[in-house]
């Protein structure tokens, strides 16, 4: 019969005592780089299927956190069936934080801020909020057209006026997230005596349906460009 290989066991206080392929060290000396980042950094630990990724950042996770620092963990492969990785994001370091009260001020105003950067498809909403009378794709089509109707060009302006808007609320929103997370990533490294960032692993990226993980990098590369977060991207690159 076909079965499944078991997980290896990474015990909490030895996590590498079944480390069969001597890759302790390995992780002592990503160890000692990130603990000198203060500037955003994302680091990929690159293999083929198979190859123990999974293993190695479990076991290195685990180090760490023996070691004091703060580490989340997040499968993108078992995540994917959502629209807007961020909502997994924010789950995951929701649960997190919240076992840091010295942060749980700061936290909520950036999970606060996190929600409402959610993703809505534009045309849907403007479908909805129009109750289905505008559709902005055919309405685009009629005006390449050159179909001149003046409450067509007053449907456009009132679109574009809406999506202007929402694009500037956006982008301070981001802006916003962006500065309450570097400052609660600093309070969070002074609480450790200056130890490292905070450490964000995401894992099974290649397994992700290929628009997730496009959005799933860009948010990383727009919303968690931060100091005092690093990021490691378990994936295969080819």
């Amino acid at each position: 019969m076909l079965e499944k290989p078991a997980d290896i066991d990474i015990p909490k206080d030895q996590p590498f005592v079944n480390d069969q392929l001597h890759r302790q060290p390995c992780a002592q000396n990503l160890t000692t780089l990130i603990r000198t980042l203060k500037q955003p950094f994302v680091l990929s630990v690159n293999g083929s299927w198979g190859t123990g990724k999974t293993t190695f950042i479990k076991m290195w996770r685990q180090s760490l956190e023996n070691d004091g620092h703060l580490c989340l963990f997040f499968n993108a492969w078992e995540n994917d069936f959502a629209t807007d990785p961020i909502v997994s994001f924010i789950s995951e370091m929701d649960r997190v934080f919240q076992r840091r009260p010295e942060a749980a001020d700061r936290w909520k105003k950036a999970k606060a801020l996190g929600a409402g950067l959610i993703r809505n498809v534009a045309t849907e909403a403007v479908k909805k909020a129009t109750h289905g009378l505008v559709d902005p794709e055919k309405l685009v089509e009629t005006m390449r057209k050159g179909e001149k109707d003046d409450a067509l060009v007053q449907q456009a302006t009132e679109i574009a006026t809406q999506r202007l808007a929402a694009y500037r609320a956006e982008a301070q929103a981001i802006a916003a997230f962006r500065e309450n997370l570097g400052e609660l990533g600093q309070q969070l490294r002074q609480a450790d005596g200056a130890k490292a960032p905070v450490l964000f692993f995401v894992d099974e990226l290649d397994r992700c349906r290929p628009d997730y993980a496009i959005c799933l990098l860009e948010r990383i590369n727009h919303l968690f460009n931060v100091p005092n977060i690093v990021f490691v991207l378990a994936l295969d690159r080819e």
